[in-house]
């Protein structure tokens, strides 16, 4: 029988510990009044959440969060268990006011959540995946759809960072070491030692043509430890593509020697032609060299590019 006819943020651990028949639900007086919901630790299947959200009209912001506080296998399997099933063809809820989307968990449980919704005027996502995931399995199909959807979610600068995981974030203004309007990180474990370019650019691509939009971006690698890799040079060339309107490359940390290599057969290879067409600059954060082939091809095509180095205090690497 609780009520709450002014109520306007509600925070829950589990949407199962509110029943929809409360009133705090099914009075219309009271519907239109909720315009913030955060939901911990769910347990409720994507398409019982709907029914919820559908009794929030004016929801501004809306942040799920499907983490338990002690991972384990069996509490991996119920986050699994709770998304299972073929996904929707097209979005059962569009909420028009939505502005902020917030989650963080699992990739299955996302995109059950995204394949549902649409939300138009969506100004800021902030999205941490918690599951191990691949090249090959990666899509973000739904998630793509539901930012495709969103004309606001185009930005002009973004950043690529491998620290405690790895994250790709876009805004509107200059980004270091901040959160941005959009931000998708992946914090398993499994990618502290793993830089991996290929699966960056994979991901990237399922976003098309948000990244195109981007003018500026930062290549960093925040990693204290130094280990042996193979370096992924069609990875870095795959990812620079989706890239492909950026007028200043900016690179940090050991990536200044790595780029260098991948732009260095320049002049010879004609799989690189087209790649990065709009670069003017270049700014090193790291070593104070490089880049001399690819500026020197660059130059002959009739395309100069400059290389600059950025001040050593400007970014926090570590």
């Amino acid at each position: 029988m609780f009520e709450a006819p002014n109520l306007r943020h509600l925070q829950l651990s589990d949407l199962e510990l509110m029943p929809l028949s409360t009133k705090l639900f099914n009075d219309a007086t009271t519907r239109p009044s909720i315009t913030t919901l955060t939901v911990g630790e769910i347990t409720t299947k994507p398409a019982t959440l709907m029914e919820y959200l559908a009794l929030m009209p004016h929801l501004k912001v809306l942040k799920i969060g499907v983490s338990f506080s002690i991972p384990s296998e069996p509490t991996g399997r119920k986050e699994r268990d709770l998304c299972a099933g073929r996904q929707p063809e097209s979005p059962s809820l569009t909420l028009t006011d939505l502005e902020e989307f917030e989650y963080q968990g699992i990739s299955d449980y996302l995109e059950a959540i995204a394949a549902r919704i649409s939300a138009p005027f969506l100004k800021k996502v902030s999205i941490t995946v918690t599951n191990a995931v691949d090249v090959a399995a990666t899509t973000f199909k739904y998630l793509s759809r539901l930012i495709s959807g969103a004309a606001a979610l185009a930005f002009q600068f973004a950043r690529v960072r491998f620290k405690e995981g790895f994250s790709i974030v876009m805004d509107h203004d200059e980004l270091w070491t901040g959160r941005g309007a959009f931000e998708l990180r992946f914090n398993d474990r499994g990618y502290h030692f793993n830089a991996d370019i290929s699966l960056v650019a994979n991901i990237c691509c399922t976003f098309a043509p948000m990244p195109s939009s981007v003018q500026s971006l930062l290549l960093e690698d925040g990693h204290r430890n130094s280990w042996q890799r193979k370096q992924d040079l069609e990875g870095w060339r795959d990812l620079l593509r989706v890239f492909d309107d950026v007028k200043t490359l900016r690179v940090a940390g050991r990536f200044v020697r790595e780029l260098d290599k991948v732009l260095e057969p320049y002049a010879k290879d004609k799989r690189l032609a087209g790649l990065l067409p709009r670069l003017q600059e270049i700014v090193r954060y790291g070593p104070e060299d490089g880049f001399g082939a690819f500026v020197q091809a660059r130059q002959v095509a009739g395309s100069p590019v400059r290389v600059v180095n950025g001040p050593k205090n400007r970014l926090t690497l570590f």
